[in-house]
């Protein structure tokens, strides 16, 4: 999956294809990534908008929420047993530049829930080298200060859109403003 994701790509966008992936190539009956909420009252939140999670992922995802708290690792993977609802594989991440979240998921067949770990345990090292891979790359296409792209980002990105407008017969534009005494400016704020 590594392979084929592009480093500029959303984290949701990502995460919404590892849930797909999950679901139909997997066999997880229920899978979900939801963020892990600073406030002790805070409910979990699913990531990317899906707010159609089922009540026993959310009961369940309430029920895990002291032991993710605890955890410290960078990914760590483990199971959580329910009376209710059966085994759950629960992934939790914590990425250098991202909120916490975690990934919750039953196996439609409970005769595998308990060798879903070998599944999993690669997933949330790609997962977790992913997002530090993106978070050393929108490190070094935006200034620190400010937030905002850089030369770097610029040269890269005007470099892609010429080939493009040329493959695309269109016209480009380039419009490069100056601000007198813009250095006032700048050094004032």
């Amino acid at each position: 999956m590594s392979t084929e994701t592009p480093i500029y790509l959303e984290p949701q966008a990502l995460l919404a294809t590892i849930v797909k992936k999950l679901k139909e190539d997997l066999g997880f009956s229920d899978a979900c990534f939801m963020t892990l909420p600073d406030e002790d009252d805070a409910q979990p939140m699913p990531i990317g908008g899906d707010f159609r999670v089922g009540s026993r992922i959310r009961e369940v995802a309430v029920g895990l929420l002291p032991t993710l708290r605890r955890k410290t690792g960078r990914c760590d993977v483990f199971s959580e047993e329910t009376d209710a609802y059966g085994t759950f594989w629960v992934t939790s991440f914590r990425p250098k530049l991202e909120k916490p979240f975690f990934l919750l998921c039953r196996s439609s067949q409970t005769a595998q829930d308990s060798n879903r770990r070998p599944l999993l345990d690669p997933l949330a090292t790609q997962v977790t080298g992913w997002l530090d891979n993106r978070a050393v790359y929108l490190s070094s296409i935006t200034d620190s200060l400010t937030g905002l792209f850089n030369r770097r980002h610029f040269d890269s990105r005007f470099a892609v859109e010429c080939i493009l407008a040329r493959e695309r017969q269109n016209i480009m534009s380039l419009m490069i403003v100056y601000i007198d005494h813009f250095k006032k400016i700048n050094d004032s704020f």
